[in-house]
Parts: C-alpha cells; sequence; structure tokens
C-alpha cells in the first residue's frame, strides 16, 4: 500500500502533531525515537516496512528541519466542512471563554482545545460543553500551521493585555450579577472569584500564559 508523503506543516494535522511532541520528549536511542517519529505522522508500524520504504519516508520529513514561518491570522476557517469564526477580540470573550483559555495555558499537549475556545462555528455563542467536542474535531482536520498561528497571535494578545482584560472582565460580571436572577447568580459568582484570583496571581507576579 501506498503512503501518500506528507510534505509540510500544511498537511500535518493537530493529532498527528501532538503524537510527535510525545515522541520528543522520550528519551531512548536515535534510531528508534527517529522510527517513532515516522510512525506518529504517518500513523503506521514502519517495523512492518521495507527499510527502503522506510529511508523514503524519513526523507520526505526533512522540512521539519525548517522552522516554521507564520503568518497572519484570517477571521475564518474552514475545517471539515464546517466554517468556524476566530474570536480575534478577547475583550468580546465571554467570562466563560476567557477562563477556560487561561485555565490551559499555552500547555502545547492541549492545542487541539486552545483552539476549540477561539475558533467557533458561525454565528453560534461560545459554550463550553461543546469544546471537548470540538477539539476532536480539530484533531482530526485541523492543520499545524493554522494552529500555531492562532496560538501565536493569542499567545502576543494575552502577554500585552493581560491586567486590562481581568479588569474589564471582572466589571462586565459584577453588572450582570446586579440584574441576574438568582439560579443565574451562582455561576457568576465563581466566575468572578476565579477571576479575582487571577488578577492576585498576577499582581504577585505569576504570568498567566
Amino acid at each position: 500500500m501506498e503512503i501518500k508523503k506528507i510534505t509540510g506543516y500544511h498537511e500535518l494535522t493537530i493529532g498527528r502533531w501532538m503524537v510527535t511532541q510525545k515522541v520528543v520528549k522520550k528519551e531512548g536511542e536515535p534510531l528508534d525515537l527517529y522510527l517513532a517519529l515516522i510512525d506518529g505522522i504517518y500513523d503506521i508500524d514502519s517495523e512492518n516496512l521495507p527499510i527502503d520504504a522506510v529511508t523514503e519516508l524519513a526523507r520526505s520529513l526533512d522540512w521539519l528541519n525548517v522552522p516554521y514561518k507564520a503568518k497572519a491570522v484570517r477571521g475564518h476557517y474552514d475545517v471539515n466542512g464546517i466554517r468556524y469564526t476566530l474570536r480575534r477580540d478577547v475583550k468580546k470573550w465571554t467570562a466563560a471563554q476567557y477562563i477556560d483559555y487561561v485555565s490551559i495555558g499555552d500547555d502545547a499537549d492541549r492545542l487541539d482545545m486552545q483552539l476549540a475556545i477561539v475558533l467557533i462555528p458561525e454565528n453560534e455563542t461560545y459554550s463550553s460543553a461543546t469544546v471537548e467536542a470540538r477539539a476532536r474535531e480539530f484533531r482530526e482536520h485541523l492543520t499545524i500551521d493554522i494552529a500555531i498561528d492562532i496560538a501565536r497571535f493569542f499567545f502576543r494578545q494575552f502577554a500585552a493585555s493581560q491586567v486590562a482584560i481581568l479588569i474589564y472582565l471582572e466589571a462586565a460580571i459584577k453588572k450582570s450579577i446586579r440584574w441576574a436572577k438568582k439560579e443565574a447568580r451562582i455561576p457568576m459568582m465563581r466566575q468572578l472569584a476565579t477571576i479575582r484570583q487571577l488578577r492576585r496571581l498576577q499582581k504577585n507576579g505569576a504570568g498567566l500564559l
């Protein structure tokens, strides 16, 4: 069976990339690790392939030695037939969306979750309940070049505006609590407590990301 070559970051899914990151962190013989890297990217068992086929697959991954050059993010992305909107303006996020994102931080092992929080199906509102399902979809169908572009965009944005965003969200939640019904106030109070905790961490010199 012929294996379709992956020729760049634009063809490597997040799921396959996440597997390679686990291989990179392992210790072992260089040849074993390299074979594991090939297996992770192509989702195969290279031990069952002829040596010339393995060598050809290894050569096809020379692009990994070239650092990825980030591109500007777009407003929309089409993934597996669904159009997603990139919520680029953090100040327009809901408190739940912000808290979910901050709780993950820049953990590369959860890149799929990061993207599921900022890429929302067009004309839909954010819901924490749908993040896991969206993350699974992205692992299978979203490529790592797009993921890196988006992750870098938000890392820089957060680094420059963490304090301002927290102050804004705290004020917004306080205002919402005044007019909310009794049953709706409990989750709002929890969100407010979390934001205040994040502000204390920031004040004490602990970065959020």
